[in-house]
């Protein structure tokens, strides 16, 4: 799963703006601070790093989905 996203970076829904994430291996990253992950990714699912109780996050066909809003997808992997 992790290695499918690897390098790739996720935009804002609909949005050909700017990167604002980076996935490398298993973690996300905020483009501007490569070096203290946000984010980790474990089974489709997005936790925030270094706590895997809560996901907040849901991934679903390269788009990403809030886990209380899952009509509307937040960001986009590319």
């Amino acid at each position: 799963m992790s290695n499918e996203y690897n390098g790739k970076k996720l935009y804002t829904y609909m949005s050909a703006s700017q990167a604002i994430y980076e996935v490398r291996g298993n973690k996300i990253y905020k483009c501007i601070n490569l070096f203290h992950p946000i984010y980790e990714i474990k089974d489709n699912a997005i936790y925030p790093y270094m706590d895997l109780v809560q996901a907040e996050f849901e991934i679903r066909e390269n788009k990403i989905y809030q886990y209380n809003d899952m009509y509307q997808p937040i960001y986009e992997i590319r």
